[in-house]
This record gives C-alpha cells, sequence and structure tokens, in this order.
C-alpha cells in the first residue's frame, strides 16, 4: 500500500517526531474528549465535495470556537470552546440552539468575517436548502452576528436574502467555497463565492457598500465588471496580497484544469495572470494556501490536486514566487507531488523551526478513500520530508475541509479535519502544553489584530503584511483570512520562532500603506494589536498630544527603528516630515 511505503522510509529516517531544534512535534485525536463528537452526512447534490466549517472566536471570549457543516441528515454545530481545565485540555459545547441554527440542510462550505465591523465575527454558508427537500436554488446564508444579549446570550441572523446573496445563478443549486477580504482598499470585506458549475459563470464577486439601512448589507454584484467573468470550476476562492502592493489579489482553485491567478490592478480590476503561475492550468484544484516557504519576502502558493499513478501525475502544484512575480512549480520529483486525490490543505509553521510546513488531507470513495492524510516538515532550502504517522497525525478517510487554529492557547497549532460522510476529527499539537514552560527552540508569536478606530482598515487587520525581524533574520507573515476548501481556519496570523525569545523588531504593513514597528517583544504571547486611529498616535492614548512627539522623537534620537514612520528602514529627515503630516491631520 502506498501509505505502508511511506510509513516506513519516514520511520527508518529517524527524524519524524522531532524538530530541527530537538523539540518533539506530535499529535492526538481529541475529538471525543473534547465533546466534539460530529458525523458530517452527505448531500446528493456535490455531496462527495462537501465538508467543512470554519475556526473562529465567535463569541469574543479569547479561545477560538468551531462551527461545523452537517449536511441533509445532520444539524450544524456550533462548537462554543469552554476553555482550558486543570489538566490543560480544551473542550467544547454545541450551542446551535442558542445561536439560531437552522434545521439540516444541503451545506457545503463556509467562510467568516466581520463585515460590518462591529466587532463580532459573521459567517457565510453556501447551501442548496432544507435537508428535506432535494437540493434547490437561493439558500445560501449570510449569518450577521448580533453579539450578545441582556442575558449574555449570542445568536446569528440570516441576511443573506436581504442583501442579495442567497443565490448565484437562478434556478442553479450551486455555490461551493467562499472568500472575504477587501479587493478595493475601503476599509470593508467584500465577498467571493465560487460556483462549481463552469458554463454558468457563476462565479461572484459581491462589493461591500456597508449596510442597507434595513437590517441587511448592501452588496454589488461587480464580477463582469471587474473582469473575473471568465470559465472556471469554482471551489477554493482565496484573497491575498501577492506582489506586495497592498492590494489583494484573487486566487481561485478550480477543478479540471481551470484554476486561475487574477492579479489585483489597484483601480477596482483584475488582469488574468494564469500564465505566469506555472503548472497552475494542469491542476484539479481542490484546496489552497499561501505562505513564505522559502524565507525570501516573497509569497508561494500551494494547490493540491490529484495523483493519478499510471500517469505519474499531474498531482499537487507548489508554486514558489520568483522577484519578477511569476511562480515556478517545484512539486515534480518532491514527495509533495503524490497527494493522493488532494483536498483541503495548509501552510503553516507546526514544530516552530521558522519554516513553514505543508499538510493535505485527501480521500476518494473507491480509489484513494483509505490513503493518509501528509504532512510535509519544511526542512529548510525548499526541502520537506513527509511524517504525518510518525508523528499521529492519522487520518485514512476522505478529507475534504482543513483548518489550523490554537483551541488552547498554549501557541502551537492544532488541526481539523472536516471529512465528507465520515465523523470531525481533531488533533491536539502536543509541542507545548497550557501553563508549562516553552522547551528549547519552540517559541512563538499569535498575532491578533483590532483595526475598529481607523475606517481605512478592513477588519482584523485583512492582508496585513507582519515583518519579524531579529538581527538578519527576517520572516513573513500575513493575515489573509486562512481560506481553505469549504472551511476557513482561524484570524490572525501564528509564526514560530525557534530559540529566539525576543524579536528585535515587528513591522506592520497595514494597508494603507502606513506602519507600525514594535520593538523588542517578548515571544511566546498572544499579542493584540490595535492599530492606532493615527499613524502619528504613538502612545495608542487615541488622541495626538505632546505625548506622542515625545515618544517619536525618543525613538529617533535612540536610532530604533519603533519610529521609522515613512517604513523605509532609515532613519532620516523624511520620517520627521512624515510624522508632522500625519500629526497635523
Amino acid at each position: 500500500m502506498r501509505t505502508g511505503i511511506k510509513l516506513v522510509a519516514c520511520i527508518s529516517a529517524g527524524w519524524c517526531a522531532c524538530g530541527a531544534s530537538g523539540q518533539v512535534l506530535s499529535f492526538t485525536n481529541v475529538t471525543d474528549a473534547a465533546g466534539a463528537t460530529f458525523t458530517h452526512t452527505r448531500s446528493p447534490r456535490y455531496g462527495f465535495m462537501a465538508a467543512g466549517g470554519v475556526a473562529a472566536d465567535f463569541n469574543n471570549d479569547g479561545y477560538i470556537d468551531l462551527f461545523v457543516l452537517g449536511g441533509p441528515q445532520r444539524r450544524d454545530a456550533m462548537f462554543i470552546n469552554n476553555g482550558v481545565d486543570a489538566e490543560g485540555n480544551f473542550s467544547f459545547t454545541d450551542e446551535a440552539d442558542q445561536w439560531g441554527l437552522p434545521a439540516p440542510h444541503h451545506g457545503f462550505g463556509a467562510s467568516a468575517a466581520d463585515f460590518n465591523n462591529d466587532g463580532y465575527i459573521d459567517l457565510f454558508v453556501t447551501s442548496y436548502g432544507p435537508g428535506t427537500q432535494q437540493a434547490s436554488a437561493g439558500h445560501h446564508k449570510l449569518y450577521r452576528n448580533n453579539g450578545p444579549d441582556a442575558n449574555g446570550n449570542w445568536s446569528f441572523t440570516d441576511i443573506a436574502a436581504a442583501s442579495g446573496c442567497n443565490v448565484l445563478v437562478p434556478g442553479l443549486a450551486d455555490g461551493t467555497g467562499s472568500a472575504w477580504g477587501d479587493y478595493d482598499l475601503d476599509g470593508d470585506l467584500d465577498l467571493f463565492v465560487a460556483c462549481y458549475h463552469r458554463a454558468a459563470y457563476g462565479n461572484r464577486l459581491y462589493r461591500n457598500d456597508g449596510p442597507d439601512g434595513f437590517g441587511g448589507l448592501e452588496l454589488t454584484d461587480v464580477t463582469t465588471g471587474v473582469g473575473l467573468r471568465v470559465l472556471m470550476s469554482g471551489l477554493v476562492p482565496g484573497f491575498a496580497d501577492m506582489n506586495g502592493d497592498h492590494y489583494p489579489e484573487m486566487l481561485m482553485a478550480a477543478d479540471s484544469g481551470s484554476s486561475k491567478y487574477f492579479v489585483n490592478n489597484g483601480n477596482g480590476t483584475f488582469t488574468n495572470r494564469t500564465t505566469d503561475a506555472q503548472d497552475l492550468s494542469t491542476a484539479n484544484g481542490m484546496g489552497s494556501a499561501v505562505g513564505d516557504l522559502n524565507s525570501d519576502g516573497l509569497l508561494d502558493w500551494y494547490v493540491s490536486s490529484s495523483f493519478y499513478d499510471f500517469l505519474g501525475g499531474p498531482g499537487n502544484v507548489l508554486m514558489i514566487q520568483n522577484p519578477d512575480g511569476t511562480f515556478t512549480n517545484i512539486a515534480p520529483g518532491t514527495p509533495v507531488l503524490d497527494g493522493g486525490w488532494g483536498w483541503g490543505v495548509l501552510m503553516v509553521d507546526l514544530d516552530h523551526d521558522r519554516l513553514v510546513d505543508l499538510v493535505e488531507t485527501n480521500g476518494f470513495e473507491g480509489i484513494w478513500g483509505n490513503e493518509q492524510s501528509y504532512l510535509y516538515l519544511n526542512r529548510g532550502n525548499l526541502v520537506f520530508e513527509e511524517c504525518a504517522l510518525a508523528v499521529g497525525f492519522v487520518h485514512m478517510g476522505e478529507g475534504r475541509g482543513l483548518v489550523n487554529a490554537d483551541f488552547d492557547n498554549d501557541g502551537d497549532e492544532d488541526m481539523v479535519i472536516f471529512a465528507t460522510g465520515e465523523p470531525l476529527a481533531i488533533y491536539r499539537n502536543n509541542l507545548l502544553t497550557p501553563g508549562q514552560p516553552v522547551p528549547p527552540g519552540a517559541n512563538w508569536l499569535r498575532m491578533e489584530f483590532d483595526t475598529r478606530a481607523r475606517a481605512s482598515l478592513s477588519p482584523h487587520g485583512m492582508h496585513t503584511r507582519i515583518w519579524l525581524i531579529t538581527g538578519d533574520h527576517r520572516e513573513l507573515v500575513i493575515v489573509d483570512g486562512g481560506f481553505s476548501h469549504a472551511s476557513q481556519g482561524e484570524l490572525g496570523c501564528h509564526a514560530g520562532l525557534g530559540d529566539v525569545d525576543v524579536v528585535d523588531y515587528i513591522r506592520i504593513e497595514w494597508t494603507d500603506k502606513t506602519f507600525t514597528t514594535l520593538g523588542n517583544v517578548a515571544a511566546n504571547q498572544i499579542l493584540h494589536i490595535v492599530a492606532p486611529f493615527n499613524p502619528a498616535d504613538y502612545d495608542g492614548s487615541g488622541t495626538l498630544d505632546f505625548a506622542d512627539v515625545q515618544q517619536f522623537l525618543a525613538g529617533y534620537m535612540a536610532r530604533s527603528m519603533t519610529s521609522d514612520h515613512n517604513g523605509d528602514w532609515h532613519l532620516d529627515f523624511y520620517d520627521l516630515l512624515m510624522f508632522l503630516r500625519d500629526f497635523s491631520r
């Protein structure tokens, strides 16, 4: 069996359970122990492709919760995180009733965002209607998070019909993955919904124009006008600023060789640059993730596909970005090429060695249904070694959605697999333990962003680029919403720091082309970063006064990059001029 061969290779190499600095990486399936026993049911409509959910802090208590789609015979679950007990274990309670989730329905996928910037995370769900009826059009759901009532109870209200995003194509039961992003950088989050039926031209980009005054959200379909009306069997859309100009590109993993790469022109339109992404058009694109795999400051792109033994491919596409903005596929000749029938994928530093790892779940009934999910540890220089089974990340089912989240707030990233017609699987990362010292070489940071004080910035700092600088080492992480197949991982961003216990500087590139630089930041914390209402508000007081001038000048005189106001990595007269400009506004 293909799985057995790979397991033997990992064990004989003698490295799989350890990270580069000696820290031990292992996972434990804690689904039942965490109270999240849940089995998905398949819909006749695209059912073999569906199964997903969202990891997000829906009730603002500081712990990440888990929304799970149930399918036509199982009500969706809202697993609220109970926090960590005395033994360091996390658990969930299903509060679907309190949140007002409907009876079972033909759900496909979900995504989350604070679309009205009120501080509460909202939810979008693609659905084809009640489970007691045949699949039909007009049933997608846009859940507005109402926040807590007078009794502390939280709930959703479905405003999809009022907002005009409940149907993609009249009469067609379609809609797969979805994603939120601020494509026009106006400070609110726009919605892209993928449609699988390519000839229907059903993929939709809805521009967020704010509340409509009647309880809905004013969403305008701008798909055709912005250059996104092309043939795609859409599955996984995602917004990410790939070229560093702050405007997010549209990345679409789509089936049957119809994946696309659209570069944002910065004027409200996109240009199809699929030919710049080598071999993207060969993929049966099922999963999508971005990150900086080779620490060169350029974002790379991982798209899962299907691998046929008798063809020797086509397999997954792992595209490394070149300085000119093109991408080179390095998957051929590496273990990453053959991931079975791939679905959800992740890029995340699981062992905290400052190198982003790759994860993929897969399976297809009767063909790849019993093959393992894969975990490719990044060994540097674009060398990846597979070790899923050896570290306890064992899943042999039909995985579809795959997300990461730190459910116990211990600093390492746990993972969830949503399987079609099969049980949910939650894997606790044992690298770190709540309340225990961090082992040598396993330092970390998690960053969460509050941008409500500045209207020009999108909620939760979406599309913010963050540089972590220690000595000569620079590490780039981004806030991209965590898009995945039919699913979405935690908002914010996570970084492994290896043996670094103090980060010299954290440089935050906001999407309005201003900067905030933090100095001497201690590792091993969840860093809550509040964007100042004005870039010159250096003390974060919410007002501009002499205290801001003092703090700016203190950093400037000390030659600290915290006063590099224009973000060019030099302290000079231009920083003073830019500070005075912002201070006078």
